[in-house]
């Protein structure tokens, strides 16, 4: 078997740079390729804003959906309150983990609503800084949530009966193993976009005929015995490694 690739594009909100995300998202359109979008519902972060405010966004998030890529809600302001890593363990600061139930459910019954007034219905959940916890995971799915894009696993795992679609990367890399892999991208982040952009092509090039889209995961394949022996093995694999070799990169938000 082959590695699937998926991508996720974080921080998408009103005031990101819109000439990035215009031209990443026209680059994957080249190619066919349809990337998970984290929108922010109201995002409050000072530190995200790069442009003006796009009037039109949501009326332009809603034609990417419409064209296959696959909306994902982002927290609801992307503020962090507290200093617990949640279940993740990855960033030691939070919107979610911890906070007191009755806030988290404001919070994400508002986002909901948010998203589901600009016509984005979505059942997908990226939690800021990778940083949430069961009281979450609870409140999300009692909102219509089945879907979490986060884990350091190989495959797609449930755990509450909510689905972790796995996320691993934060950069390009091919993959010589059989699993679902998915990029995390901060396009407003990156110091050189230019060669990030030529290298992205490079990369789709040679890789293109391993991307997929969610809509064509068959989730409930993986609810097996064997299928979890084997996220069980690589996530302990996985950390250790990412501990050891690359504890910076825990510091992505």
């Amino acid at each position: 078997m082959k590695p699937q690739y998926l991508i996720r594009m974080d921080d998408i909100h009103p005031q990101m740079n819109h000439t990035r995300f215009k031209r990443f998202t026209a680059l994957l359109d080249k190619y066919n390729i349809k990337s998970i979008l984290g929108v922010i519902p109201k995002n409050i972060d000072d530190t995200l804003i790069y442009d003006d405010e796009d009037k039109e966004f949501f009326t332009h998030i809603r034609e990417l959906h419409a064209r296959g890529y696959y909306i994902s809600m982002h927290g609801y302001e992307h503020h962090y309150t507290t200093t617990s890593s949640g279940i993740m363990g990855v960033n030691p600061y939070s919107e979610f983990a911890s906070i007191l139930p009755m806030v988290q459910k404001e919070k994400i019954r508002e986002g909901v609503r948010i998203m589901k007034e600009n016509g984005l219905n979505s059942s997908m959940f990226m939690a800021p800084a990778h940083s949430f916890d069961r009281c979450t995971m609870k409140i999300l799915k009692e909102n219509g949530v089945d879907f979490i894009t986060d884990g350091f696993f190989l495959f797609p795992k449930k755990i509450d009966n909510i689905w972790f679609l796995p996320h691993q990367f934060w950069s390009f890399r091919e993959v010589h193993l059989s699993g679902i892999f998915t990029f995390g991208l901060h396009i407003d982040t990156i110091v050189d976009f230019e060669k990030f952009m030529t290298d992205s092509e490079n990369f789709f090039i040679n890789n293109k005929e391993y991307f997929i889209e969610v809509k064509d995961i068959n989730f409930e394949k993986y609810d097996t015995f064997g299928y979890q022996c084997l996220n069980t093995l690589f996530y302990s694999l996985y950390k250790l490694s990412f501990l050891i070799k690359h504890k910076k990169l825990f510091h992505q938000k």
